[in-house]
């Protein structure tokens, strides 16, 4: 007699030994919950997703061999697998976050997990009525609440200073200061990783990204305004601008500086 499965079957792919080794412990046998595989590299962790074709696959966005993005990539090649991707990182960037998304991941969770959370997201996951890959939307109402806040700080921050909202510069310092704010080491690597991850992103090129938010800088610097002019003696680069609005904005929501 062919019954229906019940258990959901889990591969842990998290680099970490401890850590790997906590999470299979804690929600193997939870419930309906069964790990199947617990691997530390990218290339076992693809090897193994094909093999076993879990329900969910835990993944961690660092992995030698292949990341947790390329290992979604790579599995998604497969129209026949419905697999259901957790993603596991260390890294707050919303810029990550949503790639990871965009790829087809279910879930991005933070470090350090809450295994508790980890065994109902795997349930919430599996259930999902997805017939086919596709990306989640599935955010902690903390994780939501506080992205939204930030979201508004950033927008009340430049409108104070009056950087015209109907310019292209503004919709991308929106975007720059967002990720310095999640990512601090970002703003020593404006030309390197700001630039053309919002070209990519709003379907332009990293010079047009510079020329518009150097345009929006001017245009506001040249209005004499009494907040930029107290804090810069002349008008600040585009990095000086992003880092200092970015610093604000982690000092008012009690962000740490890296």
């Amino acid at each position: 007699m062919i019954s229906s499965r019940k258990e959901i079957n889990v591969l842990v792919a998290e680099a970490q030994v401890d850590l790997n080794r906590l999470i299979s412990m804690y929600i193997n046998g939870k419930d309906n919950i069964r790990v199947i595989d617990s691997v530390y590299d990218g290339k076992s962790a693809y090897d193994k997703i094909l093999e076993h074709r879990p329900d969910v696959a835990l993944v961690d966005t660092i992995l030698s061999v292949l990341d947790g993005l390329a290992i979604m990539e790579k599995s998604f090649a497969d129209k026949e697998l419905y697999t259901r991707f957790i993603v596991l990182s260390s890294i707050n960037d919303p810029l990550i976050t949503q790639e990871c998304f965009n790829i087809g991941a279910s879930y991005y969770m933070l470090k350090p997990i809450d295994l508790e959370v980890l065994a109902r997201r795997i349930r919430l996951v599996n259930r999902s009525d997805l017939t086919e890959n596709r990306p989640g939307t599935f955010l902690s109402d903390n994780e939501r609440l506080q992205n939204n806040h930030i979201n508004i700080e950033i927008i009340k921050l430049l409108l104070s200073i009056n950087i015209p909202s109907h310019l292209n510069g503004y919709q991308y310092l929106q975007e720059a200061i967002r990720m310095t704010v999640y990512n601090s080491d970002y703003v020593h690597q404006v030309t390197k990783f700001i630039y053309p991850g919002l070209a990519k992103k709003f379907n332009s090129t990293p010079d047009r990204v510079e020329r518009s938010i150097r345009n929006a800088i001017d245009q506001v610097w040249s209005t004499e305004n009494v907040l930029l002019q107290r804090t810069f003696s002349t008008r600040p680069t585009n990095t000086q601008f992003i880092s200092w609005v970015s610093e604000k904005v982690r000092i008012e929501n009690g962000l740490v500086s890296k």
